[in-house]
């Protein structure tokens, strides 16, 4: 695939020269699934590893995932959420963290499933607060769902990105790969079609989401603390 601003015949023409001039194998690619899956249940790990005056924070959650466009967008708009009260109150109310990050979402290939990880760094004096502080904000999520105020912000932040987003080649180079393996529209690419989701979203979709996608029985946690400093 190629993205950005070319002339056809250009791409053409240097696609012919340099891509023409490859050997053909003559066979039919295809992929294939090693059967690699997250343990069940829940495990968690802490270990000591080096220097930095700093722990690491990993929890991961996964699990089966009914793969449309639906549940890809509420699960989207659950993280994009948390994303907005794990940072109000980890760094802004606690004063725990630079940052926190959450990411994930749904995947079709090589089998349905989707994973979702937070991670931060902090002072290892703080780091059990900002575990339990963490767990709480998903709790509480879970039981209350998003406010009005909460909505207002991660429509807005969708709709901004969006528009940032378009402008960028790496964005569109990334959504056209995946909307071809996924096998899905690449109409929902456009902002048109991404504002009328943008619009239809509410707040009992996102606790939805959040209910269902953030198990702790298929949970993960992983809390990297730095080696003890030699003594003399």
């Amino acid at each position: 695939m190629f993205v950005g601003n070319f002339d056809n015949d250009v791409i053409k023409d240097l696609s012919q020269r340099y891509l023409g001039n490859l050997p053909t194998i003559d066979r039919e690619e295809t992929w294939e699934d090693i059967g690699i899956r997250p343990k069940s249940g829940v495990h968690t790990d802490r270990f000591n590893n080096g220097e930095a005056p700093k722990t690491n924070v990993q929890m991961f959650f996964h699990g089966p995932f009914e793969y449309t466009d639906a549940n890809n967008y509420h699960l989207s708009s659950a993280i994009a959420y948390l994303r907005i009260k794990l940072r109000e109150k980890l760094r802004e109310e606690l004063g725990g963290v630079y940052g926190v990050g959450i990411y994930g979402g749904g995947s079709k290939k090589p089998y349905p499933n989707y994973g979702i990880t937070i991670s931060f760094n902090s002072d290892p004096d703080k780091t059990d607060v900002l575990v339990d502080a963490t767990k709480e904000v998903l709790k509480k999520a879970m039981a209350e769902g998003p406010n009005a105020e909460d909505m207002t912000k991660v429509k807005e932040t969708q709709r901004q990105t969006r528009i940032k987003n378009l402008k960028e080649n790496r964005f569109w180079l990334r959504q056209l790969q995946s909307e071809h393996d996924s096998e899905r529209d690449f109409d929902d690419i456009e902002l048109k079609d991404y504002n009328d989701w943008v619009d239809g979203l509410t707040a009992a979709d996102i606790q939805s989401a959040i209910e269902k996608y953030f198990d702790f029985e298929e949970y993960m946690e992983f809390i990297m603390e730095p080696d003890a400093a030699p003594t003399e």
